[in-house]
């Protein structure tokens, strides 16, 4: 932790993390993405008679 920072009093310090916290932006992933993706997890299936390593990649 930055020295500069870390004498701070405890409120000072929360104040100031919560002001960054504050001005950073927030990811917000398209509709059509979040759409692929429970798509993708509904129809997922894992095959446990198949080879170590391929158990993972069928999808029905």
């Amino acid at each position: 932790m930055n020295d500069e920072y870390s004498l701070l009093p405890t409120s000072e310090f929360a104040a100031l993390v919560r002001k960054v916290i504050k001005q950073e932006k927030l990811r917000r992933p398209k509709e059509t993405t979040i759409l692929l993706l429970k798509d993708f997890a509904r129809n997922y299936r894992a095959n446990k008679e198949m080879p170590e390593g391929l158990q993972g990649y069928m999808l029905s």
